[in-house]
């Protein structure tokens, strides 16, 4: 299943798949913003399809630049992984939601893949990202950048710090991604 809340990327996203010379029969796409809650949210619109984002008041400070945006339907992950039957036995699942990531993390905890690829950005606040890699660590899962392994939650915490700190050339959003994966221990998973 591949769930996009951008419409551009959406249509981009169906495109390449057309394109694609094995069988993706089985891939289920769905154009769904996703946040915690159904209902509403503002997304904006004159950043491109790379770097859209849910406005929130987590990241206000991106209203000052004048973004265009339009007022859009929202779901939770739950509610639609449940109203197409899929939830049960996730291998993997890559979070990219435009600033949305920490507030699906209860959702991830519900449905508790076996890993996830998540990207944190600038797009929330640096509290609630931690918050929710806090949330994952807490819960079984040990954490990677794809090239080390954090021994706990503290060296997370640092490197995000130091991504936050780097301001890049020309850029406002800062990000990176992160693996998370299930302690085989735990949960008898």
């Amino acid at each position: 299943m591949a769930i996009e809340g951008s419409d551009e990327n959406f249509r981009n996203l169906k495109s390449n798949l057309g394109k694609q010379y094995f069988d993706l029969c089985h891939l289920k796409v769905i154009n769904q913003l996703i946040s915690n809650k159904k209902g509403k949210t503002e997304f904006t619109t004159s950043l491109g399809a790379n770097n859209s984002m849910m406005i929130n008041s987590d990241n206000e400070q991106f209203k000052n630049l004048k973004l265009k945006y339009d007022l859009v339907n929202t779901d939770t992950l739950y509610n639609v992984l449940k109203n197409e039957n899929f939830l049960e036995d996730i291998d993997f699942i890559k979070i990219d939601i435009e600033g949305a990531e920490p507030l699906v993390i209860d959702d991830l905890l519900k449905i508790k893949p076996k890993s996830m690829f998540i990207e944190f950005s600038n797009k929330n606040s640096l509290d609630n990202n931690l918050n929710a890699i806090s949330k994952l660590v807490d819960s079984g899962y040990f954490c990677s950048n794809g090239n080390n392994r954090f021994s706990d939650y503290f060296e997370v915490e640092k490197f995000i710090e130091n991504v936050w700190q780097n301001k890049g050339i020309g850029s406002v959003i800062r990000a990176t991604d992160l693996w998370f994966f299930k302690n085989q221990t735990q949960n008898g998973r």
